[in-house]
């Protein structure tokens, strides 16, 4: 299926321009459970200044008076969430996305809830790997969670428009977890998972077992090999 999703018109590859050997990246994506809970969703382009996603951004003052805000404000202080998070040993992390983070200081703290922002010094292989569960929305870190074959579950507020490329990957059919469209639906699924260890869903690593082609850790010698052979045959 990695195939297939680099194949969609959108990023323009022929089929002979692909090899397949998995992401380098995803070699360092060893387990290293914390029990720590990481909610990270992406960005919107209609609540940050000049809406390019990999540019610095300062700080809108109209953010706070945005749908965005009042959905993950009101989540990350959700009472049960954290009630949960406290009696069964689990932590919980708020990671902003990087066009976002100059926007920490408009969340309401609690003393429960660790608000990070990106920043250029900042492991999110270190966080992926210590986190149990992750929640998100389009983010496509998704695909590095469910690497490691750990639950993600998705936040799909009706009150929010979707952020994605319709066609590159079909959340109904695909998607490595649960979709909430409703707070209390994504709250009462996130504490059946504290609850219950954070443990993968079968169904749901099945779904994660057909979508990556390998699961070895070995794709930087993949890569390696294959520029070399590339290499080669141009000499």
């Amino acid at each position: 299926m990695e195939v297939d999703n680099i194949l969609q018109p959108i990023y323009g590859y022929d089929k002979k321009d692909i090899v397949l050997t998995g992401l380098a990246r995803y070699d360092g994506l060893v387990n290293n459970d914390k029990k720590q809970i990481l909610i990270t969703p992406t960005w919107r382009r209609d609540v940050v200044n000049n809406g390019v996603a990999c540019e610095k951004k300062t700080h809108n003052d109209y953010f706070k008076k945005s749908t965005y805000f009042k959905i993950y404000n009101d989540l990350i202080n959700n009472l049960t969430l954290i009630e949960t998070a406290k009696r069964t040993g689990y932590q919980i992390i708020y990671l902003l996305h990087p066009a976002m983070s100059s926007q920490s200081v408009d969340f309401d703290r609690n003393d429960y809830v660790q608000i990070l922002e990106a920043t250029g010094d900042m492991s999110y292989e270190k966080i992926l790997t210590e986190s149990s569960l992750m929640v998100t929305d389009y983010s496509g870190v998704q695909f590095d969670f469910a690497y490691m074959r750990k639950p993600v579950v998705y936040y799909h507020p009706d009150a929010l428009p979707p952020f994605y490329e319709e066609g590159v990957f079909e959340y109904e059919t695909m998607a490595f977890g649960e979709i909430c469209k409703q707070e209390d639906v994504l709250i009462k699924t996130l504490c059946e998972y504290m609850e219950n260890d954070c443990r993968c869903k079968e169904y749901y690593k099945e779904r994660a077992d057909r979508f990556f082609a390998y699961d070895d850790r070995n794709s930087c010698e993949r890569i390696y090999h294959e520029v070399k052979r590339f290499l080669d045959e141009k000499n």
